[in-house]
Order: structure tokens, then sequence, then C-alpha cells
């Protein structure tokens, strides 16, 4: 639901490693020699939209106190209350708002119960539970046209491995250009900061659902993506535990900080990445052994070279034709491109420098707009 799933773009606040080794393949010299932390600027922002959260919730319940079967402020209360949920708990509303939320869809069941606005909203409040999608195939048979249950849509082929609806969805989603080029070229050099067979944590919609696009269209289809938006479900649960090949109960249903965990400590035998939209808070523990290799941090429990691998990714690797462009995710582009410039500029490529630079300012006019995903 990409016009309500807005991501809060997370930069480190804390030590992102640069490179460390001198070994073979390692970076020139002067990059060679960095410290085995470099300190990156926190780009976090504080959101103060949650008065204008509140107020817009203020007047759909006046709607509804005039006209309790009114459909639309129905729509637009529920997903006024759950954005300023979100805001407060994260990438998932906390017991007291959850609570709060299942009261309002309990009211839409008393006062619309077959309508577009009770299906869509019991489908969000449902977290991606395996029972929510029910309810979304249920909007989708009423409003069919509505783009914002496309990536959904996919969401649930993906979850159901269904070949043939999954490429019906993308079709759909690629015809009416549901994400941007910008967006696309983004999720293409997310995953070509991946090495071969790696594993991709990401965080939701935005950062996910081009991924599994370009896969179905047959691009790196070697990277396992773990979505940790989708752990409502038990059947993306089983899917998971297939593809990485470990034991039932290892990857926890509606457990985000311990599914991060479980697929981080994979990284022990495999290469195990995360994706620079996944929230700070998630990662924080891991902060000194996250070396960013692009638009993803790989897992390490030793120091390793990261530098080369993230010049090389992108140099050679990465696309550039719409990197320029004013997408909210694009602003990701900044921790990379901070990394390189201090690189390029130990190593005296004045060019590369001038374009890194003109790139990181324009990254950062940029607005960052409030994490409401769901």
């Amino acid at each position: 639901m990409k016009c309500i799933s807005v991501f809060l773009l997370t930069f480190l606040t804390a030590l992102i490693a640069a490179a460390q080794s001198n070994g073979a393949g390692a970076a020139p010299a002067a990059a060679g020699e960095a410290r085995a932390a470099a300190p990156v600027v926190s780009l976090e922002w504080e959101s103060d939209s949650h008065n204008d959260m509140e107020k817009s919730a203020d007047v759909w319940e006046k709607l509804l106190e005039a006209n309790s079967t009114n459909e639309e402020a129905w729509l637009n209360f529920y997903k006024a209350r759950r954005a300023m949920a979100l805001l407060e708990d994260g990438a998932k509303p906390g017991k007291r708002n959850q609570s709060e939320l299942n009261t309002i869809i309990g009211r839409m069941s008393n006062a619309v119960p077959s309508s577009y606005a009770f299906n869509y909203c019991n489908y969000v409040n449902g977290n991606k539970s395996d029972e929510s999608f029910a309810y979304l195939k249920n909007a989708i048979a009423l409003r069919p046209n509505d783009k914002e249950l496309w990536d959904d849509m996919l969401c649930n082929a993906v979850l159901s491995e269904n070949t043939n609806e999954i490429k019906s969805w993308v079709k759909k989603m690629n015809d009416a250009r549901l994400f941007t080029w910008g967006e696309v070229e983004y999720n293409r050099n997310t995953l070509n900061s991946v090495e071969q067979n790696g594993v991709l944590l990401t965080n939701g919609n935005v950062d996910t659902t081009p991924l599994y696009m370009l896969q179905s269209e047959g691009f790196r289809t070697d990277v396992i993506i773990v979505c940790l938006d989708w752990i409502g479900s038990a059947r993306y649960l089983h899917l998971l535990e297939a593809k990485l090949k470990v034991s039932p109960g290892v990857i926890k249903l509606n457990d985000t900080q311990a599914t991060y965990n479980a697929v981080m400590n994979l990284g022990k035998k495999r290469a195990v990445y995360t994706a620079l939209t996944v929230p700070k808070s998630l990662m924080s523990s891991y902060i000194s052994q996250l070396y960013c290799t692009g638009l993803a941090l790989k897992y390490s429990e030793t120091p390793i070279n990261n530098l080369s691998s993230l010049v090389y990714n992108w140099e050679s690797l990465f696309q550039k034709n719409y990197w320029s462009s004013s997408d909210a995710l694009t602003r990701n582009y900044l921790l990379p491109a901070q990394l390189l410039l201090s690189y390029y500029n130990a190593s005296g490529a004045k060019d590369k420098s001038a374009e890194l630079q003109k790139l990181i300012e324009q990254k950062k006019r940029i607005p960052l707009e409030p994490y409401i995903q769901r």
C-alpha cells in the first residue's frame, strides 16, 4: 500500500566500519589505513506530524458522529489513528495502540460491515496475518482498480508461491508505473550491494516489493529476501524456513526483533545483509559489526575490507540513470556516498569527489517524511 507507506530513512548514528584489510584486493593505502570504524553523522529526524494526524483523526471522527455510515470517514479515521500509532511505536502498533485500533474495527463492523473501508482496514489491522488476506481479497473485489492494494496482492502471491499471480501483479504494477524509476533503480542497486547467494533483510513495501518485481524478471534471484513486515504470516515463515534451511521455530511469528536476530545469527555461516531502510532500533546491538557495501550493510563478527566491495559495487554494478531523483527512498544514497567521498578525497580523485559532493548536497535537500507504514 504505497500511498500510506513512507519509510523512515535510517542512517546509522553509531559506527559503520570502513576498510580494515591490506590483504589481496584491498583498497589503496590512504583508504586502507582508515580506522576500524568511521563515524557517520545521524540523519535521523524528529517528526512533529503527530499533532497533524491527531487533528485529521478528530475531523473524521466528527463526520462519523454526524453520519456513522460514512465509509470514507471510517477509512480516513482509521488511517489517521494507525499513522499516529506507528509514529509512536514504530513498525507495528504497540499493545495499547493495537487495542484502540481493534476497537475502531469493532465499531466499523457494526456501522459499515460490507464496505471496502471495513475490509481494507481489517486487512491492514491484521498486520499481514494469513487470516487478514481474506479481507484484502474482499477489498480488491470491491475496488479492483485501487492501486494501493496491488503491492499487497503481490505479497499474497509470493506467500502463496503462485508464479502466475506474481507475474500478473508485477505486470499491472509495471504498466501503471506504481513505483518510480528512481525507486526501482534504488532496489536494483540494493540487490547489487549483496554478494552471490546472500540473505537480505528488508523493512517492507518500497524497499521490498520492487525487489520481488525484479526477481520475477530474473534479476538476482540468488538473493534470499527476508521482509520483516511480512512475519505476521505463518505461510511466510514456512517459506523462509525452507529457503534459509533452518528448523521450525527459529524464525518467530510476529516478533520482528527475534526474527532479525535469528537471521543475523546465520551470518556466522553465510553472507547476511541489512537494508539501509531497516529501523535503527533493530540493528542497534549489531552496529559495530555492520559494514557498508552500498545500499546494504554486511554483517561480520570479524573486521572485513568492505571498502573495496563498496567501490566496486558503486562504480561497476550500480545503475545511475535515476539516482538523482527526489524520491524519499533515494536519500539513503547519502551513507555510501559520504564514505566514498572520504576515499576519493584521500586518493586524489577530484572528478569523482566533485560528482559525489554534488549528489550529497542534492540528497540532503530531499525532505524526510514520517514513518507511517501501514
